[in-house]
């Protein structure tokens, strides 16, 4: 019986391949938007999920009451000392293996050239706890040995091609070997440890000449990761743990606790990269997407019941049941559901590797065989055909067949008329609110990209020198003078400024000391120590006071800038000269800046205080440059820093484009919205498509008569499109209402956003308009230019 309803659904697929074609089309769209969505959700919630180990790998974290930025940063950490992992090996018997991590970034010799790469250093228990599986080598013996390490396969193909890299010396610019004793696979991109080179400790130590392990429990550079034994309690533990408690900051206490590495990358508060409300909006958004395509079905297959009430008059008349009927009705929809399906899989395949590049992601399409998404999708399959299915099989198949001969065609369309223009309301609000979200989005993307920053940022070069502290022989700190004069001699070099943090990356906060300061009023402010050329590089303006100046030679370790935000936080009404300053040594403030945006604009603008010095040790060194020929100045700057660190590649990025990647993750966003969106207003134009194709069907004899006794082509088209336009206008009420709600939702990430407007609902409702005008145009005017002995012959 199932069979010879497939059969007859193939047949019935024949000899209808328009409105079978319209359907898989619309289907196979939002099936493959479907499956996307699918891939990355689960990409999402099974991060970290691959290791055999994992519900009971833990990393340490510690709460630090009062060490944050107020606004800015959590006062969660992801920190802890070296001395943690013997102290707790040794007087914790619930702890079973312990790993420290700590990142490195070391420069390899590459036949006649210097790399930088970043180094995951590791302990050996590493590998008994992660489950990150190696291609070669001994995973007992991979990390025992000093001066030993192991490449990803990416890695290993960079530096030795095709050969085997196995025992092979990978060369220091100091000049060190290190052995490479392991290759590892590919590190999944759902996994929050994300590493090419790992080496030991005992590497690192060999390497430095002396032992990492300090007894100061303040000393938090490192990361810890570690299990417990099968029957530890955890509560227990915890309390346990209040033992190495620590004295912090404005006397709180600080504590030690374990972090589940299934809730590493969702737990926003300590500094989890995911976003449950990323999931939300795509996870809505393929709900949309798939009740657009059902609905889309649903609806074409009751304006195409002309089409069928013969046949079902035939299969009545012949004795069949109204059961049998149902059925067929549902296999018709399953087998279209599964031609798309099949369909939508290969357009996955073909399009994913173009996905993952527009949105960085790494989503793989084998995925699509897991368990869990084969589950879903079958589930995906049977309710997209239910749903499709469902109301068609039940409508048409109680007609009575005597009032199908007697002009029961007419009340049968008739009664499903106002069905159907609700289905496609509902198709186009939903696609409006979609569109209204996606525009919402690149709205606030432009606004936070052209808003006066309080800062110029185009034509800035930085160099990045934080990782050059471990080359002391080329004692850069005590030349960046030379240096930056050095530069200063190309023309189209403007000007050259170092700093210990530059706007979008301050990276350091103190708890500042003011005259008149509570005891027990201790907030922490970013700070940052400059040179004298740095403010006008960067074009960062003053409210009140001056700047810096080599003339004035108590400024040098003794002056201080100050924000807008940091005089309201100590309530100084009049900060010029008001005593300031950090490490409990009083200033005096000399300038006021506005406040200008060091963050994105997601945070408040929080207090930063400024000191200056002709010599430290600096982080960057940023460089303005004319808008001239940049690969002549970038060649001059890397010929320049050759000269003066000859072994040690030069790091640098462009400012705006550093400025451009804070808002990564809502570019990502926008990018899947455009997407979505389009894909959504195109089903539903199918859709109306569709229904514009029977329609005019149906009115053919009307649009003949009219023609005939003098009816103009504007009235017909007038005539014809007007119900649509209608369709629009409804939806645009509907549709504006929920895509402002959730527009409104999407911009409260942001503690500074541009405003929303009803251009938005506007442009939206335009477009799709437009969009839906332009699908049926073709239609419209062939049916009103058409002779009316034609139409009339016709019917």
């Amino acid at each position: 019986m199932l069979i010879q309803g497939i059969i007859n659904s193939i047949r019935f697929i024949k000899r209808h391949r328009t409105f079978a074609a319209i359907n898989i089309t619309g289907l196979t769209i939002g099936i493959f938007s479907c499956l996307l969505i699918i891939l990355y959700i689960h990409s999402e919630l099974t991060f970290d999920k691959f290791h055999t180990k994992g519900e009971n790998i833990y990393r340490v974290v510690m709460h630090q009451p009062g060490n944050q930025v107020v606004g800015s940063s959590s006062e969660w950490w992801v920190v802890s000392p070296a001395i943690l992992k013997p102290t707790w090996e040794n007087e914790l018997p619930e702890v079973d293996l312990v790993t420290r991590t700590i990142s490195r970034k070391w420069t390899f010799k590459l036949q006649d050239r210097y790399m930088n790469e970043e180094i995951l250093v590791v302990d050996p228990e590493f590998f008994e706890i992660f489950s990150f599986p190696l291609k070669s080598g001994d995973q007992s013996r991979v990390l025992q040995d000093p001066y030993s390490i192991i490449l990803s396969q990416e890695m290993a193909l960079k530096y030795f091609g095709e050969d085997d890299p196995m025992g092979r010396q990978m060369i220091l610019n100091e000049g060190k070997q290190l052995t490479i004793t392991g290759i590892l696979e590919d590190v999944p991109g759902n996994s929050h440890l994300q590493f090419d080179i790992l080496a030991s400790f005992k590497t690192l130590e060999s390497i430095l000449g002396r032992s990492l392990l300090s007894e100061n429990w303040l000393n938090n550079s490192y990361r810890t990761y570690l299990t417990l034994h099968e029957n530890a309690d955890l509560e227990f533990l915890d309390a346990k743990l209040r033992k190495y408690d620590i004295e912090g900051f404005n006397e709180s206490t600080w504590t030690f606790h374990l972090q589940p590495l299934y809730d590493i990358h969702f737990n926003r508060q300590i500094r989890g990269a995911g976003d449950k409300g990323t999931l939300f909006i795509f996870l809505t958004a393929g709900v949309f997407i798939l009740f657009i395509a059902c609905f889309n079905y649903l609806n074409l297959y009751i304006a195409h019941h002309r089409t069928r009430l013969k046949d079902l008059s035939i299969r009545k008349l012949l004795g069949a049941k109204r059961s049998l009927l149902i059925r067929q009705f549902f296999s018709e929809s399953l087998v279209l559901v599964l031609i798309s399906y099949l369909v939508a899989l290969l357009v996955v395949w073909l399009v994913l590797p173009l996905f993952n590049a527009t949105l960085e992601q790494n989503l793989n399409f084998s995925s699509l065989w897991n368990m869990h998404i084969l589950l879903v999708s079958l589930g995906l399959i049977l309710l997209m055909a239910f749903i499709s299915g469902v109301y068609p099989a039940v409508y048409l198949s109680r007609f009575q067949m005597a009032n199908a001969l007697r002009g029961g065609m007419i009340k049968l369309s008739r009664g499903s008329q106002q069905f159907r223009k609700a289905i496609v309301i509902i198709q186009f609000s939903i696609s409006i609110a979609l569109i209204m979200c996606s525009a919402t989005i690149i709205k606030q993307l432009s606004y936070a990209n052209n808003k006066d920053l309080g800062y110029r940022k185009e034509n800035i070069i930085y160099l990045n020198l934080i990782n050059l502290y471990y080359a002391e022989k080329y004692n850069l700190i005590s030349r960046i003078t030379t240096f930056k004069q050095e530069l200063l001699r190309h023309p189209d070099i403007l000007a050259v400024a170092a700093s210990t943090g530059i706007p979008s990356n301050i990276g350091w906060s103190n708890i500042p000391v003011w005259e008149g300061k509570d005891k027990e009023d201790n907030p922490f402010f970013y700070r940052m120590i400059i040179d004298y050329d740095f403010l006008d590089l960067y074009g960062i303006q003053l409210e009140s006071g001056r700047n810096f100046s080599t003339e004035m030679g108590t400024d040098k370790g003794n002056a201080y800038i100050i924000n807008k935000a940091a005089a309201d936080r100590m309530d100084l009404q009049s900060p010029i000269g008001a005593k300031f300053g950090f490490d409990g040594k009083l200033g005096t403030v000399v300038g006021l800046t506005g406040d200008f945006y060091f963050e994105s604009l997601h945070k408040p603008i929080t207090p930063l205080g400024i000191g200056v010095t002709d010599e430290h040790y600096w982080s960057f060194v940023s460089i303005k440059v004319g808008n001239t020929n940049m690969q002549k100045i970038l060649k001059y700057i890397e010929e320049t820093w050759k000269n003066y660190i000859p072994d040690i590649p030069m790091d640098y990025s462009f400012f705006d484009e550093r400025l451009e990647r804070l808002y990564l993750k809502d570019q990502q966003i926008s990018k899947s919205m455009n997407y979505l969106s389009m894909m959504a207003l195109l089903i539903s134009c199918l859709g109306i498509f569709g229904l514009i194709s029977l329609s005019l069907k149906e009115r053919t004899r009307e649009i003949g008569i009219r023609k005939v006794i003098g009816a103009s082509y504007a009235r017909l088209l007038n005539l014809l499109a007007r119900d649509y336009v209608f369709i629009v206008l409804i939806a645009t009420i509907f549709g504006g209402a929920l895509g402002w709600y959730l527009s409104i939702a999407w911009l409260n990430n942001f503690a500074y956003r541009c405003r929303f407007g009803f251009d938005v609902i506007i442009i939206s409702a335009i477009l799709t308009l437009l969009m839906s005008m332009l699908m049926i145009s073709f239609k419209l005017i062939k049916a009103v230019t058409t002779n009316p002995v034609e139409s009339l012959r016709v019917e």
